[in-house]
């Protein structure tokens, strides 16, 4: 429709306003972002020259069609890192997390949050508690009373 546009659309600049008049909201923020964050000449680019415009637009829609498969593999792939404390780590799985429709229920995300974090401290959460939380508030709570305690003993302070 742009390529073939009347008159009213032969101009560059009205091509790209006549775009942005048709973006969703989230695009458009994502445009207003990278114009607030980019160089002089790269934010007068994007605002006046069509085929800059145009080249963010469908880098945009690509990025866009994949994001789910990456969110998925980012969300399987983490695991908690080596010093990371657990509270830390649970508030970034949650935010992961929260990128999908499909809610897990209390039980589940208490489980997937035990799977993710260090080998070390699983087993170690296993050998102390009789039965694991079902909750994942609770999962975490034991698991940050543990990553402390295992801290502790491994600096060789006393053990409470």
């Amino acid at each position: 429709m742009f390529e073939a546009g009347g008159k009213t659309l032969r101009s560059r600049r009205n091509k790209i306003l006549y775009a942005q008049s048709k973006m969703d909201n989230a695009c458009k923020q994502m445009f207003t972002t990278e114009c607030s964050f980019a160089t002089p000449e790269r934010r007068r680019l994007l605002k006046k020259d069509w085929p800059t415009f145009k080249d963010w637009t469908r880098g945009h829609i690509r990025q866009s069609a994949n994001l789910l498969a990456t969110q998925i593999a980012r969300l399987e792939k983490t695991k908690q890192l080596s010093g990371q404390d657990p509270r830390e780590f649970d508030q970034y799985l949650s935010n992961l997390e929260q990128q999908f429709s499909a809610q897990k229920t209390t039980e589940e995300r208490a489980v997937l949050y035990f799977g993710k974090l260090l080998d070390s401290l699983q087993l170690d959460m296993v050998r102390y508690q009789e039965k694991l939380p079902v909750t994942r508030g609770d999962m975490v709570d034991l698991a940050a009373r543990r990553w402390e305690y295992l801290s502790k003993a491994e600096r060789g302070t006393p053990k409470s």
